[in-house]
């Protein structure tokens, strides 16, 4: 097992990995490095309470019982979970000399075969952090192997445990198993942290030094941990950084940036590329692999864990979890954004590079989150539109042929006011329809219709709008329906905008297609924004005087009035199929009047 990347954790490990220990690496490590061996074994970082629990538990040990232990720490990234195991290992190590400590390298397996033949008369603990990892392999070993002389610690965060389905597998009908969940610190681990700082001064102190009292630091500390705990990331590396560097951490992250540009890789870029691309891709939420990582940075993917990570890593910038690379805190990521700005950095360039670099990784490799980096404009359509359409081209020119990525640019143009642009290009692509490698997904191509209606409408052109929405509806090929949820959204839009040119210009066929709209309309299960279309189109036609009809009247009435915008269309397209010529059999299909 030794040599399937498991070590053993005993006392000449851990007298070794206490030599030529400083304190400014173990300010290094409240800056929020990750935790080293020699950090867990000189004894200056404060033991929580949960970690003394753990280790209390797991040394007690009886051979009696039915079967082994298995105990899950998760939570958020920056909680400290890493340290709370390493800091347990090794009270273990020293304080049992029964039990044999096992830990887990990175990307190690476990095997069953391995863990049955360990030799009985030992407790046997076994240790893994990113857990995730060995998520599968873990449960078929506590499924074959039933020796309660064998306990397991996994570590990972929560998200991360959550991708691998790992509370699916029923652990308890196997094995003891018990979670527990880290976030923040309760106030007598905040006292042991408080504390452990005051022993390196105003070094350690940071901003709390401006408190003279060790219990004002330790309620500014929880205080902060309590701001931090409302936000996804680590509470408690967020409250640490917060109380620590206060308004002062945007500079000390540029600093960072300073030393990091200063530092290229062998393959020629600098580590400060590397950050930004990491802290972007945290802030939107995007898992960040290695390899896209390479390919954004120009560096061999067998390289960039040697030449970039790692040493950010070791500047206490970044972190690797669940198969990504990350800052170590949001925190981290929002000041490196901030700095990047104040220096003019185009961040419109960061991110359509961040998506260039997943569409080509993506065409050889899995991405965990390739539907995120490939819809990246959507999640910046409010916050940076200009990200958004920087975003949305990388992915038009990665895929020209994809009828998805071309809606995404045509509405991101739309919605930041570049309308005549989204026309032009939705015009140019409706030429192209049949070379469309998805088309046929998803209802793309009506969703694609649609957009467009809405934009020719932005721009002045209702009969245009009216006329493109209806072929959104019309049956574009057989075997093929729009669907309630399309027609509530696109019929909806025919009504309104017939009311509109009839407000306008009265005619009598949009007055009799408004109330043919909103009487099919409200045949259907109609969503809360739809029935309040729909139910102003009724008013209006009440208010008109436009007599109810029956369903075939509303049907005919309907087509009519379609043509008729159509006969005053602000501009011709004549590759598209004229009014007169669409025909709505499956939308009545849908609507149930067939």
């Amino acid at each position: 097992m030794l040599k399937q990347g498991w070590f053993h954790l005993d006392g000449d490990f851990l007298q070794q990995a206490l030599s030529d220990y400083s304190g400014q690496e173990i300010l290094a490590y409240f800056d929020g490095r990750p935790p080293t061996w020699s950090d867990i074994v000189n004894g200056g970082l404060p033991q929580r309470g949960v970690t003394k629990a753990l280790a209390t538990e797991l040394m007690n040990y009886s051979p009696k019982s039915p079967v082994g232990r298995l105990r899950l720490i998760h939570g958020a990234s920056g909680e400290g979970k890493t340290t709370v195991a390493m800091q347990c290992a090794a009270e273990i190590a020293r304080s049992a000399p029964a039990s044999y400590v096992l830990w887990r390298t990175p990307g190690a397996g476990l095997d069953t075969q391995l863990v049955q033949s360990l030799p009985t008369g030992r407790h046997y603990i076994l240790f893994s952090d990113d857990a995730e990892e060995i998520a599968r392999d873990l449960f078929e070993v506590v499924n074959k192997v039933t020796r309660p002389d064998i306990s397991y610690v996994a570590v990972a965060r929560t998200i991360d445990w959550s991708h691998v389905r790992g509370d699916a597998y029923p652990w308890a009908t196997h094995i003891g198993y018990r979670k527990t969940y880290l976030t923040g610190l309760d106030e007598a681990d905040a006292e042991l942290v408080v504390a452990a700082w005051s022993r390196h001064g105003e070094k350690g102190l940071g901003r709390l030094a401006e408190w003279e009292h060790n219990d004002a630091r330790v309620s500014e500390l929880l205080r902060a941990i309590r701001e931090e705990a409302a936000i996804e990331d680590g509470a408690l590396l967020g409250g640490m950084i917060r109380v620590r560097y206060g308004d002062y951490f945007t500079d000390r992250v540029r600093d960072l940036m300073r030393s990091l540009a200063a530092q290229r890789t062998p393959s020629g870029s600098t580590l400060s590329s590397a950050f930004l691309y990491i802290a972007a891709a945290h802030l939107a939420r995007l898992q960040l692999p290695p390899n896209i990582l390479a390919e954004a940075l120009g560096v061999p993917t067998s390289r960039i864990m040697s030449e970039v990570v790692i040493p950010l890593r070791d500047e206490a910038a970044v972190t690797i979890a669940g198969g990504g690379v990350l800052t170590r805190h949001r925190l981290i990521a929002e000041a490196c954004i901030t700095v990047a700005e104040q220096v003019n950095v185009n961040l419109a360039e960061t991110y359509s590079r961040l998506v260039q670099s997943a569409f080509r990784v993506g065409r050889h490799h899995f991405v965990r989150d390739y539907e995120k980096y490939t819809n990246l404009c959507r999640f910046f359509e409010k916050s940076r539109p200009e990200v958004a359409i920087a975003a949305a081209r990388a992915a038009v020119d990665e895929e020209k042929n994809s009828l998805g990525y071309i809606h995404n640019l045509a509405h991101i143009l739309r919605k930041t006011g570049q309308a005549d642009e989204a026309a032009f290009i939705s015009e140019k692509t409706s030429k192209m329809l049949p070379s469309m490698q998805d088309k046929n997904l998803s209802n793309k191509e009506r969703v694609f219709y649609r957009e467009w209606a809405t934009t020719e409408g932005t721009l002045g052109n209702p009969a245009v709008s009216i006329w493109l929405s209806s072929i959104s509806l019309s049956d574009l090929r057989e075997s093929d329906s729009p669907g309630s949820g399309h027609i509530e959204t696109a019929l909806a839009a025919v009504g309104g905008t017939m009311a509109t040119m009839h407000q306008n210009v009265p005619r009598d066929e949009f007055a009799t297609g408004v109330r043919a709209a909103e009487t099919l309309g409200h045949l259907l299960d109609l969503s809360r924004t739809a029935k309040s279309f729909f139910s102003r189109q009724r008013r209006l036609a009440d208010e008109w005087g436009t007599p109810k009809m029956g369903l075939d009247d509303c049907k005919i009435a309907l087509e009519k009035a379609i043509t008729a915008a159509w006969a005053v269309r602000e501009r011709d397209l004549p590759h598209l199929t004229s009014a007169p010529k669409l025909r709505f059999t499956a939308m009545y299909k849908d609507l149930g009047i067939a």
